[in-house]
Order: structure tokens, then C-alpha cells, then sequence
């Protein structure tokens, strides 16, 4: 078996735990806001999924998307350039925002049980913020990938 078929196999199984997870993420939250899920059972759920999915799902897609690209294009290329600077902002992203706000939201719904509290919205809000530009990264990082792919065809 082709060894590049096999990294794409992972990039493409990683994005979709990577993506799959923030959407599940986002239905939990809304279920919490609606009452319809205990909040600290609801950010415990987030809390650990963002620990043991999300994060390694995006290293594996930062891992496989650069091996790949460099096979493909090497390091020189504007598209493999592109393609590091969205992976090093994602995981930046990530570790300097995202998840502090997760474990703070967290921390906050699971000692108080009151998510309405100002510092709790706060940390939502930056949660919700930073995952949404994850999210904008991931699909500039699939448009230049899906570019690329297009002008090699041409």
C-alpha cells in the first residue's frame, strides 16, 4: 500500500474527529444553555473531549497535512507555506486561547453550577471566539489544499 494514501487516510479520518467534535461541542453547549443538560456534566463532557479528541485530531491533521504537502510540493512552495502557517496558527490558537477558556468555563460550571456568572460567559465567549477562527483556519487550510490540487490539474 502507498504510504501517501495512508497519510491521507489519517488527514482526512483526523479532520472529520477534528470537526465532529467542535460540532458535538457546539450541540452540548447549546443543550446547556437551554437547560436540557447539567452544566457542569455538560463542560465536563467539552472539557475532556476537547482533551482526548480535539486536540490530537488536530495534531494528526497538522502532521499529516504538512507530511503530505511536503511529498507533494516540498518546502519551498507558496501552498506548503500556507499550509504550515495555518497548522502553526491553529495549534498557537489552541494552547494560548482555547484551551485555557475551556478549563476556565469549566472550573467555573463545575465548583459554582452557575453558568449565567459574567466570568463564566467570559470564558465562553472566548472559547466560542478563538474555536470559531480553528474552524476558519481549517477551511482556508482546505481551500488552499483543494486550490492546489485544482491548478496541478490545469
Amino acid at each position: 500500500m502507498n504510504l501517501y494514501i495512508v497519510v491521507k487516510f489519517f488527514h482526512l479520518l483526523s479532520l472529520a474527529s477534528f470537526l465532529g467534535s467542535i460540532f458535538t461541542f457546539i450541540f452540548i453547549s447549546a443543550m446547556i444553555d437551554n437547560a436540557d443538560v447539567e452544566s457542569a456534566s455538560g463542560r465536563i463532557i467539552i472539557a475532556e473531549g476537547t482533551k482526548w479528541i480535539t486536540m490530537p485530531s488536530l495534531w494528526i491533521l497538522a502532521c499529516t497535512g504538512l507530511l503530505s504537502g511536503w511529498k507533494r510540493y516540498g518546502t519551498g512552495s507558496g501552498f506548503f507555506k500556507i499550509k504550515l502557517l495555518l497548522a502553526v496558527l491553529m495549534l498557537a490558537n489552541a494552547y494560548i486561547f482555547i484551551l485555557p477558556a475551556v478549563n476556565e468555563a469549566t472550573k467555573i460550571a463545575v465548583e459554582s453550577g452557575e453558568i449565567l456568572s459574567d466570568t463564566y460567559r467570559t470564558a465562553y465567549r472566548k472559547e466560542s471566539l478563538f474555536g470559531a477562527l480553528n474552524v476558519i483556519f481549517a477551511f482556508a487550510a482546505m481551500i488552499a489544499g483543494l486550490r492546489s490540487v485544482s491548478l496541478r490539474q490545469e
